[in-house]
């Protein structure tokens, strides 16, 4: 496909694998599938995980993925918006794999393939949002920005502007003035991909460089360095912030005035990440986006694209990436970033913080789903993790995002470190490394490795028709 279609009453538009020339395609898979005119009252819109139905009273939520299988499974309502008034009849206005933009009189709706959903208000508005989960094991939120999860999935209310409130622990209730935006997300918004963590040739596991001096160390003796890495199936190696001349916070250009990074020691960084590219790892380097607050996004987004290609860097680490102080904008970046570095590209999301600030313990999953990394835990009460069996890894640490998940354990945590690495290790988590010590190798081989491997042949039992195995 190659325009744009306005569809007629009763017709239906499915996407296909086509994109449009002004943007690329959907990552992961997240597409918005059909958009349908059901009635002159009704649109439908299908994405990879979600059915969404729209009419002139309401917004019905419907969950079509199973996160604990992957697979698409029995429609799960998830949630429903009620208008106060009807808002009008809903039409088509545009679709794109990307997104589907549905019209009415007072409200556009901007149904993306994420499943993530935005209501900009033409004409003031108000309505009632309440999850229909029964028994939502994971209810959080900060105000009205709140989760609602079981571990199949959940929804997400996501608000920008207008006033609110949360009457009880189900619902929320909105008054939205002419040009303010609310949002949605249904999730998981795309099922987890255990291939990546388990096929015969993943190389899911981290390894953080943290100083020029290691970096001297390990390129004295490279075979020896990437060798144990090699050997324990690491594929990826993050330059962190002390590599930076000002640590993690950015410099100002004198000649240009703009924040940016710069290498402390340039040549031998470059020749370590040449090393580490020949051995067959990607390299990423760090990003602390609170700190380019003040620069505009996209200033700051051309700075990074220049970065990554003077440098030959395959992505970020960004130690939390809340880089506009919103959650469209914070939404918008990561997923630019996305389509920046490109599907073959390395994202990590070290987000313990909400987007919206605070430790309220809600996943911003559609901001998640773009990156191949999460870091959570490390900061706030809920991250006082006790046991195993603590609905925090569950539900925040893992999230729904379809990612692979570290956690970082806080001052407030009971749980021991390698009782966390086995965690991680049997739930399909992945455990950094940033020291090759001998104490270091000796805890995660002992405590994460092998559990690892377990989970890893239990699953490659039940998926029998994959190549042989070449590195144990």
């Amino acid at each position: 496909m190659c325009c744009r279609f306005v569809l007629a009453v009763y017709a239906v538009v499915a996407l296909s694998g086509g994109v449009f020339a002004d943007e690329p395609d959907p990552h992961d898979g997240m597409r918005v599938r059909t958009a349908r005119q059901v009635t002159p009252d009704q649109v439908d819109v299908e994405t990879l995980g979600a059915r969404i139905i729209i009419t002139s009273e309401k917004v019905t939520l419907v969950s079509t993925l199973d996160y604990t299988t992957g697979r698409t499974t029995s429609l799960l309502p998830v949630g429903e918006l009620t208008w106060d008034e009807p808002i009008g009849s809903p039409t088509v206005a545009e679709v794109t794999p990307r997104r589907a933009v549905i019209e009415t009189p007072k409200v556009r709706i901007i149904v993306h393939g994420d499943s993530l959903i935005r209501i900009d208000a033409v004409a003031p508005v108000s309505y009632v949002y309440a999850s229909r989960l029964d028994k939502p094991e994971w209810v959080k939120g900060h105000g009205v920005n709140r989760m609602w999860a079981l571990p199949r999935g959940g929804s997400l209310h996501l608000l920008a502007g207008g006033e609110s409130t949360a009457p009880d622990a189900d619902s929320v209730r909105v008054s939205l003035p002419a040009g303010n935006y609310s949002g949605l997300s249904v999730f998981p918004p795309k099922p987890f991909d255990a291939a990546r963590l388990y096929g015969p040739s993943a190389r899911p596991h981290v390894f953080f460089v943290y100083s020029t001096k290691n970096i001297a160390r390990y390129l004295a003796a490279p075979d020896e360095f990437f060798g144990l890495l090699t050997w324990r199936r690491f594929g990826t190696v993050v330059l962190f912030g002390g590599l930076y001349t000002n640590e993690e916070k950015p410099v100002v250009d004198h000649d240009d005035g703009l924040k940016k990074y710069t290498f402390t020691d340039l040549e031998r960084v470059r020749a370590f990440i040449a090393e580490t590219h020949r051995r067959g790892f990607k390299v990423i380097t760090y990003m602390k986006a609170d700190y380019f607050a003040g620069q505009h996004v996209d200033v700051t987004r051309d700075w990074m694209r220049k970065f990554q290609r003077e440098h030959q860097l395959d992505g970020w680490y960004f130690d939390n990436a809340d880089i506009a102080g919103t959650w469209w904008k914070n939404y918008a970046f990561l997923r630019s970033v996305r389509d920046d570095v490109g599907s073959d590209g390395i994202l990590y999301h070290h987000d313990s913080v909400d987007t919206w600030g605070g430790w309220s313990g809600a996943v911003f999953v559609p901001a998640d789903a773009y990156v191949d990394y999460t870091l959570k835990g490390e900061t706030g009460r809920l991250a006082g993790i006790t046991g195993p069996e603590d609905l925090y890894l569950r539900y925040y640490t893992r999230g729904f995002s379809g990612n692979l998940a570290d956690h970082k354990l806080s001052k407030q945590s009971t749980l021991s470190r390698p009782a966390l690495m086995e965690v991680l290790a049997k739930t399909s988590g992945v455990k950094r490394l940033g020291s090759l010590g001998t104490n270091a190798l000796k805890e995660w081989d002992r405590y994460y490795r092998i559990p690892f491997n377990q989970a890893r042949d239990r699953w490659r039992l039940s998926n029998p028709n994959l190549p042989a195995e070449s590195v144990r």
